[in-house]
């Protein structure tokens, strides 16, 4: 801020991008190098003096709770009728034990049309590390995007990353 009561540019200013990973969602703003194609995702903004344009989304469902609920109840939809599932992302020895309305207790969740929801489920760790990946690639949906420079994922427009992110 100067004498006169204008604000200053610094010199060795920079504009960061932010990545958010929260427990229900996952937010992203950065400047993209290009204008912002969808309206809905862009904030503009003056800054000492500098209009700028930023790329904002959140990624409801996607934070590391949801997501993870998200695939325990792919597991549980995909075990069959055993009250006991492997989870390859746990590690062997850690245990959860679940009631059904507390596993499909998520607006981000399709609760079956009839289940019942004080029966429990055990998910046992088995530290597959290439399987979780595996799994987590399919809950977030990344072949939605797989051939478009404009997608983060699951369908939603992104721009290409541009940038520093703290």
């Amino acid at each position: 801020h100067t004498f006169e009561g204008q604000w200053i540019h610094p010199k060795t200013g920079k504009i960061l991008g932010a990545l958010d990973l929260g427990g229900s969602s996952t937010q992203i703003a950065f400047t993209p190098a290009e204008p912002v194609k969808n309206p809905d995702s862009a904030f503009n903004l003056q800054l000492y003096g500098y209009k700028y344009e930023l790329y904002t989304h959140s990624y409801l469902c996607y934070g590391k709770d949801q997501a993870l609920r998200q695939l325990q109840v792919y597991l549980h939809k995909t075990a069959g009728s055993s009250p006991v599932i492997s989870h390859p992302c746990y590690h062997v020895g850690y245990s959860l034990n679940l009631t059904l309305d507390d596993l499909y207790n998520s607006p981000c969740v399709v609760k079956p049309s009839n289940f019942n929801p004080k029966a429990t489920v055990l998910f046992s760790g088995t530290s597959n590390s290439s399987l979780c990946l595996s799994l987590m690639e399919n809950i977030v949906n990344l072949s939605d995007c797989a051939y478009s420079p404009d997608c983060g994922f699951n369908g939603a427009y992104q721009p290409p990353v541009n940038g520093e992110f703290f």
